[in-house]
C-alpha cells in the first residue's frame, strides 16, 4: 500500500512540473515577434569586413541604415547544415543586391565544434558574410534554435518576417522566395 501512495504521489508531482507540449510551442520564435536583439563576434573579421555584429545596426527604429537580416543558425554535427551554407554562399551577391544583410550563427560550444565551423565557413567555403560564434549558446536559446538548420528572416522594423527549420530538397528556392530574390 505504501508503494502504491509513494508511486501516486511521484506520478503527481511529475505531471505538475513536466511541461505540456503547450507550453514547448510557447517557447518557439514566431513569426510576427519582435526578433531578439544580440551583438556577436565575427568568426571571419578578414572576409566580413566585420569585428562585430549587431542586429540593432540593422534593424529597429533608430537605425540609419535599415536592411532585412537573415540569421542561419548552424552547427558542425548538423549535416544539412553544411549543405545550406554552401548554398547561401553562392546567393551572395544576389542578398547583396537586395540589400540584406545574412549572417550565419554557429551554436556549437564546444572547442572542437566551433573549430570544425571555423574551418569550414572560413578555410573551406570563404564565406564573405559574417560568422558568428555563439559559444555559450545564449542566441540560441533565444531564437530557440532547436531544429537546425534554423534560417529567420527579419524585417527592418524588427519583426521575424519567416522561419524555416531543417534543409530538405527545395528550402534554397522557398528561401529565396521568402527574402525576395
Amino acid at each position: 500500500m505504501q508503494r502504491f501512495i509513494l508511486t501516486s504521489a511521484l506520478a503527481v508531482a511529475l505531471t505538475a512540473v513536466a511541461p505540456s507540449a503547450d507550453a514547448a510551442d510557447n517557447e518557439k520564435l514566431k513569426v510576427g515577434e519582435v526578433a531578439p536583439s544580440f551583438t556577436l563576434k565575427t568568426m571571419n573579421p578578414e572576409l566580413s569586413k566585420v569585428q562585430r555584429f549587431s542586429l540593432r545596426d540593422f534593424v529597429g527604429e533608430d537605425t540609419k541604415t535599415k536592411k532585412k537580416v537573415v540569421l542561419s543558425f548552424a552547427a558542425s554535427y548538423c549535416g544539412p547544415c553544411k549543405k545550406e551554407l554552401a548554398e547561401l554562399s553562392k546567393l551572395k551577391g544576389a542578398l547583396d543586391a537586395a540589400n540584406i544583410e545574412l549572417a550565419v550563427v554557429v551554436i556549437d560550444t564546444d572547442p572542437e565544434g566551433i573549430e570544425a565551423m571555423k574551418k569550414l565557413t572560413v578555410d573551406e567555403l570563404a564565406l564573405q558574410f559574417p560568422v558568428l560564434s555563439d559559444r555559450f549558446g545564449v542566441l540560441a536559446r533565444r531564437y530557440h534554435a532547436n531544429e537546425l538548420p534554423m534560417t529567420v528572416l527579419i524585417t527592418p522594423d524588427g519583426q521575424v518576417k519567416w522561419l524555416s527549420s531543417g534543409f530538405a530538397e527545395g528550402a534554397i528556392d522557398r528561401f529565396k522566395k521568402a527574402v525576395g530574390i
